[in-house]
């Protein structure tokens, strides 16, 4: 019976020890698995945050944008005002391009 009792001992030892092995095993699986994982949640962090900085960035070019729409639409409204300056320029230059022109036939002797 003593020698009987042994091998039902060792039998079972025998299969705690392969229990044991699958459990080693799968505890290498699962650590395998759980860095994967952080990997990719570092990843998906560092994702995030490139998102967040385009985010703050399209924001400030928004803002951007609308300050320069801000000073074309001044430059718009003064468009007219410019074109009276310049036409009151030209009519300005050919008073006095007529009237130095009439000054010079004038002492030439022709008027």
């Amino acid at each position: 019976m003593p020698e009987s009792n042994l091998q039902v001992i060792a039998a079972k030892l025998g299969v705690l020890h392969d229990d044991v092995s699958e459990v080693k095993t799968a505890m290498k699986d699962l650590s395998v698995a759980i860095t994967k994982l952080a990997v990719v949640e570092e990843r998906q962090a560092n994702t995030n945050q490139a998102m967040e900085r385009a985010f703050t960035a399209i924001s400030e070019t928004k803002a951007d944008i609308k300050s320069v729409e801000g000073r074309v639409s001044a430059l718009e409204t003064l468009t007219p005002l410019n074109k009276k300056a310049n036409d009151w320029m030209f009519a300005a230059i050919w008073a006095v391009a007529g009237f130095g022109i009439f000054t010079v036939l004038k002492i030439v002797g022709v008027m």
